[in-house]
This record gives C-alpha cells, structure tokens and sequence, in this order.
C-alpha cells in the first residue's frame, strides 16, 4: 500500500496479466489509500520520454487519462 511496483522487464506475450500488455512498454503500478488526499508528480522527463497515468478506483471506474512528453529542443 501507497509504494510503487515498477516492472524492470519487459512483459512476455505468454504471461500477460492483462489482455494485450505494450509488449514494449515499462509498466509501474500501485495501490494508494487517498483517505486524506493523495497526489501524483511526474519528475521532469528527458527529451522524447513519454509517460502516462491511468487512476482506477477500488470499484475497477476508469479515471481520466493524463500523459507527459519530454520536451523536444
């Protein structure tokens, strides 16, 4: 609860937790009780480096998106 699990490896097509994982995608994940608020900083990201947020709540609802994109020079 309230720590990140990164996923160092890229996920194999034979052991996919989810359907049709990005096979060439890192993927980070937690669980986070926001009882008393909580909020999401992505540090400054070198030029070309992408990274998206997707919230789902405990009853599996779909939050809005949001992504970042390193600044291009």
């Amino acid at each position: 609860m309230n720590k990140l699990l990164h996923k160092r490896k890229l996920t194999p097509t034979d052991q996919q937790p989810v359907v049709r994982m990005n096979r060439d995608t890192y993927y980070s994940l937690a669980v986070v009780d926001v009882s008393k608020g909580a909020s999401i900083t992505i540090p400054r990201l070198p030029e070309g480096k992408y990274v998206s947020v997707q919230p789902v709540t405990e009853d599996h609802r779909i939050q809005p998106m949001f992504s970042v994109l390193g600044p291009s020079i």
